[in-house]
C-alpha cells in the first residue's frame, strides 16, 4: 500500500479510502490533486520549450524560403514604464569580416521632428566559429555590438538610455535566440 503526501495536500490513495473521507476533505484533495497534475505538465512544457529553443532547428535549412537573419533592435530603456523602440536594423546571418555600420529604421514615437533629424546607426560584427569535434552543435555564431550613434532623445528629461536587443533566426516562429547588451544611461552615442 503506497500513500504519497505532497505539499499540495494531495494523496495517492485508493478510491475506497477516498470515499471514507468527509465531503470537505474529499473536495480539498480533489482541488489540490488538479493543481498537482498541472505541475508536471508545466515542467514538461518548459523542458520541451527550452530544448527546442536551444537545440531545435531555429534557422532556415538549405532549400527552404525562410531567411537566416539577425535583427538588431535599439531600445531606450525606461525605469518606470515600457522601454521605447528607438529603431532597428537587420542583416543576413553570415560573417561580416569586421564591424559594419547599419542605419536604423527609426520608430516614429516621441518627437517626430527630432527623430527625423537624426541619422541613427548601429555598428555590429558577425563571425562564425566551429564547435569542438565532439559537440552536438552544428555551428557557433558570434554577434558583437560595437556601438550606437546619433540616437534621438526619446524621453523628456534625459538623453537616450540605449540597450541593444539581438535576435537570431526567424522571429515569426518564436524559436529565435535573444540577447541583450547592458543599458548605457544618458548616452546617445554609446560604445
Amino acid at each position: 500500500r503506497v500513500q504519497v503526501f505532497d505539499w499540495g495536500r494531495s494523496e495517492l490513495n485508493p478510491v475506497r479510502t477516498h470515499a471514507l473521507l468527509s465531503k470537505e476533505e474529499q473536495k480539498m484533495r480533489e482541488t489540490f490533486w488538479l493543481l498537482w497534475k498541472k505541475g508536471p505538465l508545466r515542467l514538461l512544457f518548459d523542458a520541451l520549450h527550452m530544448y527546442t529553443t536551444q537545440f531545435g532547428s531555429w534557422y532556415a535549412e538549405e532549400g527552404t524560403t525562410e531567411p537566416r537573419t539577425v535583427l538588431v533592435k535599439v531600445m531606450d530603456e525606461d525605469s518606470y514604464d515600457a522601454s521605447d523602440l528607438t529603431g532597428e536594423a537587420s542583416l543576413p546571418l553570415k560573417p561580416t569580416n569586421g564591424p559594419v555600420t547599419l542605419p536604423l529604421s527609426l520608430s516614429l514615437r516621441g518627437n517626430v521632428a527630432d527623430i527625423r533629424a537624426h541619422k541613427s546607426e548601429v555598428t555590429v560584427e558577425i563571425s562564425r566559429s566551429q564547435p569542438p569535434q565532439d559537440s552536438r552543435l552544428a555551428e557557433i555564431w558570434h554577434v558583437t555590438v560595437h556601438s550606437v550613434s546619433d540616437l534621438p532623445k526619446m524621453d523628456w528629461m534625459t538623453d537616450s538610455d540605449p540597450q541593444v536587443v539581438v535576435l537570431l533566426g526567424p522571429t515569426m516562429r518564436g524559436c529565435h535566440r535573444k540577447n541583450f547588451t547592458p543599458v548605457v544611461y544618458n548616452d546617445s552615442n554609446a560604445e
